[in-house]
């Protein structure tokens, strides 16, 4: 799926006319079906009746007209609108109409369902809805929407109800296309009589004829209008509203020409108990826009309130080459006196409403527990008056639970990012209909603003998509990470393969290491033709006394490094190596310089917790500190880890009338420390580490990088899931390769990534460094397509007799790479794999990095029957690498 503006992906031709006059014809009557049902609207198989085909199962009957009372009607003069087979094709015009359906059967009818389907679209219903049925005199209950699963589809399958009582040809979640007139079908009326002694006899089973027994009838009524859609309120707003254009401003004006500037906002927030949508539209309001190059625009929507000085400030970026929006919303008091009460201050506060027919599904993935199953991908189904909400448990945005997701409805969908690096929230709740509300902000919001104070929500990110599937969508976020937020230090992205080295497992991370020592593991590394970029020197360089978790004391520990990091640094880079440098400056310890000089700026006093991020003092003191190290320690990359859930420490700070303050200030004030390191070092790459992944939201990963994406490492299968999960929304991650004292090459390649750390103890000359150096060999030449598009092709599993086999393909050169894995219990000796990406008609060269020769195939016999891979050993991987050699003709 390319890329293109946002009007173009996400308009979509939905509307059943089109530019030409609407013929007299709006929609037709394709099939009826009628069922037993509970009181969900489940189907019950002991009743179920179709207009046809015949045989299919006990047929239904239609004709034109309402039910009628025994003995007034002439079986002989009725007009059947079933045809010769049983089926039907009644076409509705414009107005309304009334339907007799007539049915034959044995079963009580307390609960009765009914779908229709339109315009052929037969697997799925336009229009669902149940009611209890009565006898002939009594009056009718209203009908109600049935989204069940299983109903009855046509013309005897279970298929999910529709779930609504309206049909229109809809523009789905995204699409802004407004033609001149659609249509809309409405079930005005439904009640089903059951059959009464004495009642109509006018047909039996398979056949419209009298079968000796009263018929069941159902009465329907369908309205129907022509009427003008209206795209979905994001949509509207974001272009009547916010001005966003995605590439064609003339969309905007037609669309405000229709429907006005009157849209619901996609945020929303409540001021001394009074929501926004009744405020803003009264306040003073100014927009402006500024191109920030690169294909992106920035757009500014500010409202104002006269009475209280506050200024809501939506900010947002829209992508040209991309069909990305992304915002953040600010509130500031402009006043001279506290505002009222600010709470339930939401980024994201959007009302989706997908066409008719599949239902919402949420792809969404866990965050990282430090077990094998981190990231691991996770489905959910929203059906009618679902409810979901995901949040972290602590305060560290992707904790347990990950703050992106994929939203699809009816081979359309959402990416939908939440960006906070704090505690975050997110809600998603359906209606009884097709309606999904969508929210998200920082979890708690419940404040006062004092004079000049700011706030500012997380950044929200949605990119819909139509066309392909959802592993096309994520192959789309990733050329979007890369293309747009991927950090550049010094202009250049990181350097993919990328090798580290660290002796932490050999000196206690960095306890008992010496300057001696970490010059002999740089010399080793080199000596054994491993070419290194960075040499690691982790936790515990500091003085300390209790072991590197006593952190607060940022001076090096001068007794084991007496001329400092500076000699390893230089000796380092008079190598070739630059030097990475762990620090946690967040979490600070008793007994520490921090503690005992400055116990006002952490949260949690001498007794050690959170430096207050939010303090300015204390944000000045760590840049400036942080710099002075980077300078004279010559540090090539910083290391920030934060291990520590800092949502309690927050939350015993705030008033009950400040609720939320103490994480936005920190949140802020973490943001602008790394920006303010990345001004004063453009050459600077930063490591993203907090506790292994927990902090990567995406505006942490547009400052850095993550080296270690969780903190459960060296185990294969675990490292095996982290790549198949994560791979779908991070191109660029790393992970400590090989554990000490083990080495094969499964355990290498289920570690392979952009980024490696090696973690062997090369003091040992018995090491198999000839095999070591081979997989290192076959890492650089795969690493580069871990940049690529990313297709997972088997499914995901963390148990030890499965397989898993993914494949990373660069379109640029048409080639790529496949990595298999055979678990150690797997009884399977191979696998078929049908690959992604590739063109049909051309010709591909195949290299498998275990066996001698290559070998061609084309395109077609790899997209349909698949790459066959065997793998005799258990545990066992193997690694193909393929290119085009005869293009795909043009």
């Amino acid at each position: 799926m390319s890329p293109s503006p946002l009007a173009v992906l996400v308009a979509a031709a939905v509307l059943a006319c089109a530019l030409a006059p609407c013929p007299a014809q709006a929609v037709e009557v394709t099939a009826i079906t009628l069922f037993l049902c509970d009181d969900r609207g489940v189907v019950n198989a002991a009743g179920r009746w179709n207009t046809g085909p015949i045989d299919a199962a006990w047929d239904l009957f239609v004709r034109e007209g309402g039910a009628l009372p025994s003995g007034t009607i002439d079986p002989a003069k009725v007009r059947w609108l079933n045809g010769r087979d049983h089926t039907v094709k009644i076409p509705l015009a414009e107005g309304t109409r009334t339907f007799a359906i007539h049915f034959d059967g044995d079963a009580p009818l307390p609960i009765a369902g009914i779908n229709l389907f339109l315009d052929s679209r037969n697997d799925r219903p336009a229009i669902s809805a149940f009611t209890r049925a009565t006898s002939a005199g009594a009056a009718a209950p209203e009908p109600r929407a049935n989204g069940a699963s299983p109903t009855m589809g046509w013309p005897i399958t279970d298929v999910p109800g529709a779930g609504t009582l309206t049909h229109e040809e809809e523009a789905g979640l995204w699409s802004d296309r407004v033609e001149d007139e659609a249509w809309r079908v409405a079930l005005a009326g439904f009640r089903v009589i059951e059959p009464q002694a004495g009642g109509l006899d006018l047909v039996g089973p398979h056949a419209a004829g009298p079968s000796g027994r009263p018929d069941g009838v159902a009465q329907l009524t369908l309205a129907v209008e022509r009427r003008v859609p209206r795209p979905a309120e994001p949509i509207l707003w974001l272009r009547t509203a916010g001005g966003v254009t995605g590439g064609d401003p003339a969309r905007a004006g037609e669309l405000a020409r229709r429907f006005g500037t009157g849209a619901a906002a996609p945020f929303s927030f409540s001021l001394g108990g009074v929501p926004s949508r009744d405020l803003l539209g009264r306040w003073e309001r100014k927009a402006g826009s500024r191109d920030l190059g690169g294909g992106r625009t920035a757009r500014t929507l500010a409202h104002l309130d006269p009475a209280t000085g506050l200024e809501v400030r939506w900010e947002a970026v829209e992508h040209a080459d991309f069909p990305a929006v992304e915002w953040t919303l600010h509130l500031k008091n402009t006043g001279s006196a506290d505002t009222p009460l600010l709470s339930e201050i939401l980024a994201l506060a959007a009302d989706l409403r997908r066409r008719p027919g599949d239902e919402y599904l949420l792809r969404h993935w866990k965050g990282t527990f430090v077990r094998r199953d981190d990231y691991e991908p996770l489905q959910t189904v929203l059906e009618p008056g679902a409810k979901l909400r995901l949040a972290p448990p602590g305060g560290r945005p992707c904790g347990q639970v990950f703050p992106y997701f994929n939203l699809e409805a009816g081979g359309e969908g959402l990416i939908i990012a939440v960006s906070w690096a704090g505690q975050w929230a997110c809600e998603l709740q359906r209606d009884a209909e097709r309606g999904l509300r969508v929210t998200a902000g920082q979890e708690t919001t419940r404040l006062v603003l004092r004079p000049g104070e700011e706030i500012r929500t997380p950044m929200i990110v949605l990119l819909p998509w139509k066309g392909g599937d959802w592993i096309d969508a994520q192959n789309l976020w990733r050329r979007w990470m890369v293309r747009h937020n991927l950090p550049r230090p010094g202009g250049k992205l990181p350097p993919v393969p990328q090798l580290a080295a660290c002796s932490s497992h050999q000196f206690g991370e960095m306890i008992h290491a010496d300057e001696a020592s970490q010059k002999v593991f740089i010399d080793r590394y080199l000596e054994e033709g491993l070419k290194l970029d960075y040499w690691w020197m982790d936790a515990g360089w500091f003085v300390q006394e209790r072991g590197w978790p006593q952190t607060g004391t940022w001076e090096v520990d001068r007794k084991r490094f007496p001329r400092g990091l500076r000699a390893v640094s230089d000796h380092a880079k008079a190598k070739g190596v630059r030097t990475i440098v762990w620090f946690e400056p967040e979490r600070v310890a008793a007994d520490t310089w921090l503690s005992r000089e400055h116990p006002e700026w952490i949260i949690g006093g001498s007794g050690g917790g959170l430096l207050d991020l939010g303090n300015r003092e204390a944000w000045t003191w760590l840049s400036d500190h942080a710099d002075k190290l980077i300078r004279d320690e010559g540090i090539g990359l910083y290391r920030q880890d934060f291990n520590m859930d800092p949502i309690g420490h927050w939350r015993s700070k705030d008033a009950p009338d400040r609720q939320g303050m103490t994480e936005n200030r920190h949140v802020t004030g973490y943001l602008a420390y790394w920006d303010e390191l990345r001004r004063r070092h453009p050459d600077l790459l930063i490591d993203s580490c907090a506790s292994g992944g927990h902090r990567n939201d995406l505006e942490t990963l547009r400052r850095a990088v993550p080296l270690l994406r969780s903190d459960y490492i060296f185990e294969p299968v675990g490292q095996q899931c982290h790549t198949y999960g994560l791979a779908s929304w991070f191109p660029f991650h790393g992970t400590a390769v090989s554990p000490p004292g083990a080495y094969d090459p499964y355990t290498y390649r289920s570690h392979m990534c952009p980024h490696n750390t090696g973690c062997f103890d090369v003091r040992r000359k018995d090491l198999d460094y000839e095999s070591i150096r081979r997989l290192d060999r076959e890492w650089r030449r795969v690493a580069p397509f871990y940049l690529g598009d990313y297709y997972p092709l088997t499914p995901y599993s963390s148990a030890d007799d499965a397989w898993m086999a993914w494949q990373f393909h660069d379109p640029g050169s048409d080639a790529g790479v496949v990595q298999a894995f055979r678990r150690s219990r797997s009884p399977f000796f191979g696998v078929q794999l049908r690959l992604r990406g590739l063109a049909a008609d051309a010709e591909y060269e195949l290299e498998d990095m275990d066996a001698p020769g290559t070998r061609r195939a084309k395109g077609r016999e790899l997209l349909e029957q698949g790459l066959r891979v065997a793998i005799e050993e258990r545990p066992g991987a193997r690694t193909v690498l393929y290119r085009a050699v005869v293009p795909a003709a043009r």
